[in-house]
């Protein structure tokens, strides 16, 4: 007997009064979402009188309160915990479900048992042009709209992590709970940043994954003068690091393929050098950390070569 889709909707937030009503009720809307966990992170400004009285009289809404701001990790990990319908998905505070969010993705999972997650596209609203701006300088990708990759651990892993170039967003994918369970995933809670692309490269290692709706947009992210990427960049560069750090070291170890270890020693071979420096000094910089890199690991020519 299939699955009756029935969603869970994760929504972690922090200080996010401006926002929080619009992506609650983005989600209520849906007559697919059943179930709305919303983890307040130790927020200090009025999103927890916000958030109590928007349970008043919604038996949909499920409030969790954390005394102290944990980071999105740890509200996303005790939201997966707390999900109760046969299907997950998440949503940031700040942003929010258009009305097809649901439509394509329930026919996806219909039409194939084994299918773990789905992904689906996005779209970026900006608050402003400057913000545009600084978001494109700081090197972030604009596009969520992505290639109709399908498939099932180390082929599709390959395809998402070295040739798809938009980013696969939060917003847009959805967990078979009972396939999710099986193997389960969380949230990197060492990650202050970069902990949804680490969770999603997990889900792609562990479960078979479908395009959903990847015509036109299911979800929208909103870029404003708050977001934590634009406002905290040395976070997002130490997190960054980690991040690619933490991938090398699992690929060192892994059966990834040639192509994602040699894609990965790249990055890790650079991810240390000043992007400011000269092009010229760039390149030999990392040609020579990628040398030095390979010298240490003898035994693991064949991952590269």
């Amino acid at each position: 007997m299939p699955l009756k889709f029935e969603v869970s909707v994760i929504i972690p937030v922090y200080n996010g009064a401006r926002f929080i009503k619009r992506a609650v009720a983005s989600a209520d809307a849906l007559s697919e979402v059943r179930e709305i966990i919303i983890i307040n992170d130790g927020s200090t400004d009025e999103t927890a009188a916000i958030l109590e009285e928007l349970c008043e009289n919604n038996p949909k809404l499920k409030l969790v309160h954390q005394h102290v701001n944990m980071g999105v990790s740890v509200a996303r990990n005790l939201g997966l915990k707390a999900a109760s319908m046969p299907f997950i998905a998440f949503l940031d505070a700040d942003d929010v479900y258009l009305s097809n969010r649901f439509i394509k993705t329930a026919e996806t999972f219909a039409n194939d048992d084994q299918c773990g997650w789905v992904y689906e596209s996005c779209k970026i609203i900006f608050e402003n042009k400057e913000l545009e701006k600084a978001f494109i300088k700081g090197g972030h990708t604009i596009s969520h709209q992505p290639d109709k990759l399908s498939g099932f651990r180390t082929d599709f892993f390959t395809n998402l992590v070295t040739q798809n170039k938009a980013v696969l967003l939060l917003n847009g994918i959805t967990l078979r709970k009972d396939l999710w369970l099986s193997q389960p995933v969380y949230f990197d809670v060492d990650l202050r940043q970069t902990q949804d692309t680490d969770f999603i490269w997990q889900l792609a290692l562990n479960n078979k994954m479908i395009a959903g709706q990847i015509d036109e947009a299911v979800a929208v992210r909103y870029i404003h003068g708050e977001n934590r990427v634009l406002k905290d960049r040395r976070e997002a560069s130490q997190s960054y690091h980690l991040f690619i750090e933490k991938w090398y070291r699992a690929s060192l170890a892994n059966r990834f393929s040639n192509k994602v270890n040699r894609y990965l020693l790249k990055q890790y071979a650079g991810h240390a050098i000043d992007p400011l420096r000269p092009g010229w000094q760039i390149r030999l910089m990392l040609l020579f950390n990628m040398v030095k890199e390979i010298s240490k690991h003898p035994a693991n020519w064949n991952k590269w070569l």
